[in-house]
């Protein structure tokens, strides 16, 4: 018995060491290349925040030249409760900032959107810049609970060099602030994120939603591969629309080769590091693409408005006459549930009408 169970191992042994299955002795022991499947509805929530909206802040918004000074930004944390601990502060006092930073002082620092007792420093977050340096949005590395709050302060420094200060600063300014109802003196920042049940829409604009993760980081550019399929039933090609455009395409994620010849190429462009980091394992969409599975927003009292917004975004990137929008899949499956502030995020899965699926290889036996 002893014999047998010994020759059934070995054999089993050399089946492995002689070339997992295959003619090719080292071919055959490499892994086989990593799928990561993510829905549309899966984007990195509460990550990637912009600190103001200047676009949508009337009438004291930043200018172009107005910079938002990386160096000075703070970003703070309501805790749950008990004692401070460390390097908390205690007494914050948050603000939404809607009507822009040359207005900070007018807000009516009576009456927070919230405030509360012990607030922690997070300070492991990296800054998101543009092709000139300037500030885009703080990645907080991790996705925070749709229910915390943040807050936040910072400075901007203008076009003429003056510097405006954005809250109070623990160390450098005292809490002087009451609040009406409670005791105490209150420290005042800048709301950055609501709990989502409050449904707070200024802040909720904060967050980027169209960055999603590849399932990797320290990914090989050589073995990376992405497309993004509809979940039509019956579709033997899912990767691409009604014309025959691919969806990376129409997506934004090829415009160009790597030669820069101006032309699609048939593979995203994972060469541009606005789109793609693949240390980090990041997928970003184009900025000017915030809602790329619905960037008509919330059709609801605007259908023919949201309609028109969602054709424009995508024939832009589709740039090409033979994309066709009416009668699409693409047109009767916007999720735009998943970019409204009404929404539980828990709520997100029920609204995913695609889905982006990464391959790469995965590393090789030791």
């Amino acid at each position: 018995m002893k014999t047998l169970i010994w020759i059934m191992l070995w054999s089993a042994g050399l089946s492995v060491l002689a070339g997992c299955g295959s003619d090719d002795p080292v071919a055959a022991c490499e892994k086989p290349p990593l799928e990561i499947v993510t829905p549309s509805s899966a984007y990195l929530n509460h990550r990637f925040f912009q600190l103001d909206l200047p676009f949508a802040e009337f009438p004291g918004g930043r200018f172009q030249g107005d910079i938002i000074l990386p160096e000075s930004i703070k970003i703070f944390q309501l805790m749950p409760g008990g004692e401070p601990t460390g390097s908390d502060i205690t007494n914050v006092a948050a603000y939404v900032d809607s009507l822009g930073y040359l207005t900070w002082d007018s807000i009516d620092f009576e009456n927070p959107h919230l405030f509360g007792r012990i607030w922690r420093e997070i300070t492991a977050w990296d800054p998101m810049r543009d092709a000139n340096g300037g500030l885009i949005a703080v990645d907080l590395r991790t996705q925070m609970d749709p229910v915390e709050a943040l807050a936040v302060i910072y400075e901007i420094r203008q076009d003429d060099g003056t510097i405006v200060k954005i809250g109070d600063r623990p160390g450098r300014d005292l809490p002087q602030q009451t609040v009406a109802g409670v005791t105490g003196l209150y420290f005042r920042m800048k709301l950055l994120k609501a709990p989502w049940d409050d449904q707070e829409p200024h802040s909720f604009l904060y967050v980027l939603r169209n960055i999603y993760s590849l399932g990797a980081k320290n990914i090989d550019a050589t073995n990376f591969h992405l497309r993004i399929e509809d979940l039509m039933p019956g579709n033997n090609q899912p990767q691409q629309d009604e014309s025959g455009l691919d969806y990376i395409r129409i997506f934004g994620l090829d415009r160009d080769d790597p030669h820069r010849s101006g032309f699609p190429d048939g593979i995203v462009d994972m060469w541009d590091p606005y789109l793609f980091d693949l240390q980090k394992g990041l997928l970003k969409f184009p900025l000017d693409f915030p809602m790329p599975f619905a960037p008509g927003g919330n059709p609801t009292g605007r259908v023919a408005e949201a309609d028109m917004l969602a054709e424009a975004h995508y024939s832009a990137y589709a740039d090409t006459s033979i994309f066709v929008w009416e009668n699409s899949y693409l047109r009767s499956e916007q999720s735009w549930q998943i970019y409204d502030p009404s929404v539980n995020p828990d709520q997100y899965p029920l609204f995913q009408n695609f889905r982006i699926i990464s391959t790469y290889g995965q590393p090789g036996p030791d």
